[in-house]
């Protein structure tokens, strides 16, 4: 469990000791409106027809929004519901203080992506020439000149350095730094990113982009891991910092943006003490791929709490604004995925088999960061001896031999780094490097053999054939990897190649298709055009053009 699970475990728990309290999750500020989104949490037992809130001197009715629900269940077994609500106030210039508070003394929390929070550090807000601060039970928006707001963040300092928190010392200091280089500071912000320690996906790809346009007006770092060997590869292309830098914190508490293929790592370079100072950041997701499956439950705006979200397929946008991720056209833009520029066609008469990995069959270790371990029955798992029998399988591999083709294999970076010694190397199979880029392999492979990983959406791109082998898919959807339905993608009527359930038919089904120069059928071909709204290179572009509204 990471810091931020026990954080909001801990939150979770606090929240329950009370029976009724309103959280307020998101907030929106300009010059004349103000925009509270929350939930407020109820008994079920309990039968809420309106919410108000009392603003200055008048009641005001909530609007009640359909939202991600949770229930809770208190110690006494009494079941708590959340009921989502949106309120927005107008605000006149004229009007110097507006006081919002709740009715009988109902208890107000405030969520994680809300700019201040009462329970943990005395904070202040300001905005458009607003000061915002909060208490258990009443939000105040008053008017701010400079000088009160200067003294107003100097005194949260104070106490924040008073508080003893570890690492209040540098923190502090790192903001007044900031305080004194915000004057000088004439460029926006962008730190782009992959996983913590490998590049190679949509934010190299955005990377590299940014670099060739020579847009001055924004600074554009890329971070990761100095001990990786990606660090040394991406400075040819600009800026490259270590991804737990001074430097790197330095440019968040600036207000820099962070775009990333990952949410893991936005969280990597968010944690701690940034996020106890409610540096106001702009978070945007490059999607690591196109999420086919339905992962609303997990990923939706009040656990992940981003400003934007890239969509790589018609598909995929629609299924964003469907499922209830809670986002809207404002945050979810259809520009195509940025690696999809970088693809290219280098045919070697190479058949690779991709699959991913299985959740249920390696378990991650807690002491060190990225390092799994294989499960005892791996070697026996139905997985391993699938994809062992098709690697060995002496038709399969005369057959390719006699026909000219190379079967090669990809595993998935989690079942290469702890299970590689499960299976049998034959002579023949060829095994891609750890090092080797996708886009290589998918340039060299005439066609790709998967189960379900999302990667066969980069070769459809390319228009060259596919092959699902899914013989375990009432295991991969239950307790093997995903315990949930695959969403709107069906892989038998929406997916770009043939879905085989057997060994044998996995192998009749390559051997078809390296008997016919390994054709993309125009079945298939027909559904790739309707799935992908572009095929250019100028994904990178609209990508770009999408961050810039967010200045």
């Amino acid at each position: 469990m990471d810091s931020e699970e026990k954080m909001n475990k801990t939150n979770d728990e606090h929240y329950i000791l009370e029976s009724e309290r309103f959280i307020f999750d998101f907030l929106e500020i300009d010059e004349k409106i103000l925009h509270i989104e929350g939930r407020f949490v109820t008994c079920s037992s309990a039968s809420v027809e309106e919410l108000l809130l009392r603003i200055n001197n008048d009641i005001e009715k909530l609007d009640i929004v359909h939202r991600y629900t949770k229930s809770l269940t208190q110690a006494n077994r009494r079941s708590l519901d959340f009921i989502g609500f949106s309120i927005r106030i107008e605000i006149d210039a004229s009007d110097t203080l507006y006081e919002i508070q709740t009715e009988d003394a109902t208890r107000i929390y405030y969520g994680r992506f809300f700019p201040v929070n009462s329970d943990r550090l005395p904070q202040k807000y300001y905005k458009h020439g607003w000061e915002l601060k909060v208490t258990s039970h009443t939000l105040i928006l008053k008017k701010c000149n400079l000088a009160a707001r200067i003294i107003g963040e100097l005194g949260v300092l104070c106490k924040f350095l008073a508080s003893g928190q570890a690492g209040s010392k540098v923190a502090v200091a790192m903001k007044l730094l900031c305080y004194i280089a915000c004057p000088f500071v004439c460029k926006d912000i962008l730190l782009i990113s992959d996983l913590y320690c490998h590049a190679d996906d949509n934010g190299e790809a955005l990377f590299r982009y940014v670099q060739q346009i020579g847009d001055k007006s924004i600074k554009y770092v890329f971070c990761i891991d100095k001990d990786c060997a990606d660090f040394r590869r991406m400075k040819q292309y600009g800026h490259v910092i270590h991804i737990s830098s001074w430097l790197c914190r330095f440019y968040i508490y600036l207000g820099a943006s962070i775009a990333s293929s990952h949410y893991t790592t936005i969280q990597t370079m968010m944690t701690g003490i940034l996020r106890e100072l409610k540096c106001e950041n702009k978070m945007i997701l490059l999607q690591h791929g196109i999420t086919y499956r339905d992962h609303s439950s997990t990923w939706n705006r009040y656990n992940y709490g981003l400003s934007m979200l890239i969509a790589g397929t018609t598909t995929d946008y629609k299924a964003m604004l469907s499922y209830d991720y809670f986002y809207d056209e404002r945050h979810i833009k259809l520009t195509g995925l940025p690696r999809y520029d970088l693809l290219y066609e280098d045919s070697k008469r190479y058949v690779t088999v991709m699959p991913t990995w299985r959740m249920g069959l390696v378990h991650i270790n807690a002491d060190k960061y990225d390092e799994w371990t294989p499960m005892p029955y791996f070697e026996n798992s139905q997985y391993c001896l699938f994809f062992n029998e098709l690697l060995t399988n002496t038709r399969l591999l005369s057959k390719a031999e006699e026909m000219g083709y190379t079967i090669c294999f990809a595993p998935h970076p989690i079942i290469r780094g702890c299970c590689m010694q499960y299976f049998t190397k034959e002579e023949g199979v060829r095994y891609w490097s750890e090092n080797t880029p996708y886009k290589e392999i998918f340039a060299q492979s005439d066609l790709i053999v998967t189960d379900y990983s999302s990667v066969f959406f980069d070769f459809a791109y390319l228009r060259k054939p596919l092959i699902y082998c899914q013989f375990d898919l009432e295991y991969f959807l239950g307790e093997g990897h995903y315990p949930q339905e695959l969403g709107s993608f069906n892989f038998e009527s929406d997916g770009f190649g043939e879905v085989e359930n057997t060994l044998d038919g996995t192998v009749d089904r390559i051997i078809e298709y390296m008997g016919n120069g390994c054709k993309l059928k125009d079945k298939y071909r027909t559904r790739i055009e309707s799935t992908f709204p572009f095929n250019d290179k100028l994904n990178c572009e609209r990508v770009y053009r999408a961050i810039r509204t967010l200045k």
